[in-house]
């Protein structure tokens, strides 16, 4: 008998806590069967956008095109219209041209072509847009038992490029 009352409690308990959405969200308290309406709407949505951007259904656009540039030490999968910040560029001043020409590896939505070691006639157009100085890292050194302790930072430059353009020099068609 003392469990049901424990169990009558705990629902009246929930009852009462249920109460402040119902005011709130009225659509929310409703119940499933608005919910299942609902859903049932959003699962035959799904299917139309998964058909609307479905890359294998069309033909490739210059926009899906992405190149792999190497870029001082480093090397980025770029496209067009990306922002991508490198150690500083000291000889391009803000809004010039650079042409990247260290292309590692070209692709669209149907066909990948691999440069050995780079893709012959294939440049990426790119603007300054900044220099700037990244935030400070700070290193910091300890040996224990030996009361060694040092902390310095150090800002690294960067530039930030936007690229403009992937051209492919005709290897893609």
């Amino acid at each position: 008998a003392a469990t049901s009352t424990a169990a009558a409690a705990v629902a009246s308990a929930l009852t009462r806590a249920m109460t402040p959405l119902a005011r709130v969200a009225p659509e929310l308290a409703r119940g499933a069967s608005s919910s299942s309406a609902s859903s049932s709407s959003d699962e035959a949505a799904v299917p139309a956008r998964e058909k609307e951007s479905n890359a294998l259904g069309r033909a490739p656009r210059p926009s899906d095109a992405f190149a792999v540039v190497a870029l001082g030490s480093t090397q980025m999968k770029v496209t067009t219209d990306d922002l991508v910040f490198v150690e500083k560029m000291r000889n391009y001043d803000v809004n010039d041209e650079v042409d990247l020409r260290a292309v590692l590896m070209l692709g669209d939505a149907s066909r990948t072509i691999v440069g050995r070691p780079t893709v012959r006639g294939a440049r990426v157009r790119a603007i300054v847009e900044e220099h700037f100085r990244d935030a400070k890292k700070l290193v910091f050194k300890k040996r224990r038992r030996k009361g060694f302790q040092r902390t310095f930072g150090h800002r690294s430059e960067l530039t930030g490029l936007r690229i403009v353009e992937i051209d492919h020099g005709g290897v893609l068609r």
